[in-house]
């Protein structure tokens, strides 16, 4: 991905972790994980989340790189062990911006929540992508 892409994926993070209207301190940390994972300056990553700067989110067009990005978003969800409607409805809508299959989208979201507060084993998690990617 590019840098511009990469900070376009903080971007939609921090608006995930906005849509319930509470940023928690462990979204807050997840978030700055993944930027430090991308190697995006702690400057831009809080010019982001001050909203200094407006970044538009524009995926990557390989598949093996937009599932990561609907990994990341789906962990944000759970990570402040409240479920809302409003972080889910925000994860399956981005599933479908990214060309994401409908079933794999759901069963993905739906094993997140039901293996919380431990993470989905990687072999589960691969059985499903593997099975509905292209």
């Amino acid at each position: 991905m590019t840098y511009e892409q990469k900070l376009g994926v903080i971007s939609l993070l921090f608006d995930l972790a906005q849509a319930d209207l509470n940023v928690t301190e462990s979204e807050d940390e997840f978030i700055e994980r993944v930027a430090e994972s991308f190697e995006v300056s702690i400057i831009d990553t809080q010019r982001i989340r001050d909203r200094e700067i407006e970044i538009e989110f524009n995926p990557p067009k390989a598949e093996w790189e937009r599932i990561p990005i609907f990994m990341q978003c789906v962990m944000l969800m759970v990570i402040d062990r409240g479920f809302e409607t409003e972080e889910e409805n925000f994860c399956r809508e981005l599933g479908f911006k990214l060309g994401l299959r409908e079933e794999m989208v759901n069963i993905l979201i739906q094993m997140w929540i039901d293996s919380y507060p431990k993470p989905v084993p990687q072999k589960e998690l691969m059985q499903v992508i593997s099975r509905y990617s292209s």
